[in-house]
């Protein structure tokens, strides 16, 4: 087909004509491809989800049968080393409420890449609510490593908590596609809880942890032999165990042996590494004695003798009032004897 003036279009390219005059745009027939494909895709999603709409009774009942197994509860629940300890529904379980929950739809997409970050945005959709939750993903291309190996150059250089230097250098492939999935996995984690009902998660909580309090209860031994065996798989051995339950391993209770399969759960999956457990865990021991020490130093000063402990009596069984920085009063007055 000639245009106006006897000018034939060229292949791919389209000749437009409107109130604003003629426009000329070319079109890849490779492109046209791809957008048609993504939209079938999007299209027989929800096309799907409608004609096959979820049954909540019966995503309960699905999920709560995954959380009645002793293998999976083991690994549904973390806990990250910060303070008393924070717990949470794990990776591990929200890849199961998704199947079990249908009709959600998680993208995985590369928006940004250079040769310091990469920037992956995760996103989980409900099909029959049409609800979305986004997050942007930044990885960063170093790594930390304690030594340098012949020929390799430090980028940064910084020191830790221990006082020793650890420098950043260049992540390998391997490390990138490491860290990119441990991250990418936690925000597609986020993103799915956020669709689940939270009535639903916290069923499900509870009953992952009855299920472990059953089984360490009837057989500590080999629980505790679980965990060791599963810690040894992250280069952490039962020696190093019993620094951070401050007791012999044999001794442990049910419930250390359960704090310490939640830890590895949140080491496995990238929420916490086993040194920030170890200083967290110090610290925590740290706090205590110091507060027992002071209060029994107290305690003793009190119950002495002599002219000071009297007045120690003294303050301690009158109200907690300051006195007048003008005019001490009479009774804080020493002994003129």
């Amino acid at each position: 087909m000639e245009s106006m003036n006897g000018h034939r279009p060229e292949v791919n390219q389209l000749v437009r004509r409107d109130f604003a005059g003629t426009s000329v745009s070319r079109e890849n027939q490779a492109t046209q491809a791809l957008v048609a494909k993504a939209r079938a895709d999007i299209e027989a999603r929800w096309t799907m989800a409608m004609h096959r709409p979820r049954n909540m009774d019966q995503v309960r009942t699905l999920l709560l049968k995954e959380c009645r197994r002793p293998g999976f509860a083991s690994s549904a629940i973390y806990r990250k080393p910060i303070g008393d300890g924070v717990e949470g529904l794990s990776i591990r379980f929200a890849e199961a409420a998704a199947r079990c929950f249908g009709n959600i739809v998680m993208e995985v997409t590369q928006i940004y890449d250079d040769e310091h970050t990469r920037v992956m945005r995760v996103a989980a959709t409900d099909l029959e609510t049409n609800v979305t939750w986004p997050q942007d993903v930044t990885i960063s291309k170093l790594v930390e490593r304690k030594t340098l190996r012949r020929g390799q150059t430090a980028l940064d250089q910084r020191t830790n908590s221990y006082g020793d230097a650890v420098y950043m250098v260049s992540a390998s492939d391997d490390d990138l596609l490491n860290k990119q999935g441990a991250l990418v996995s936690k925000a597609l984690r986020t993103c799915i809880l956020r669709i689940i009902p939270g009535n639903l998660q916290d069923e499900a909580y509870e009953v992952c942890n009855s299920i472990l309090s059953d089984a360490a209860a009837k057989d500590p031994d080999q629980a505790r032999n679980a965990v060791c065996d599963a810690f040894v798989l992250l280069g952490v051995k039962p020696t190093d165990l019993e620094e951070w339950l401050g007791h012999d391993l044999g001794a442990a209770a049910p419930a250390e042996i359960e704090q310490l399969r939640r830890l590895y759960v949140a080491i496995r999956d990238g929420e916490a590494t086993w040194p920030q457990a170890l200083e967290q865990r110090s610290e925590t021991r740290g706090l205590a004695p110091k507060a027992e020490k002071k209060s029994s130093k107290a305690e003793k000063s009190v119950g002495g003798k002599g002219t000071a402990s009297v007045r120690d009596r003294l303050l301690a069984k009158l109200p907690l009032e300051e006195p007048s920085a003008e005019r001490e009063p009479a009774w804080m007055a020493d002994d003129p004897s």
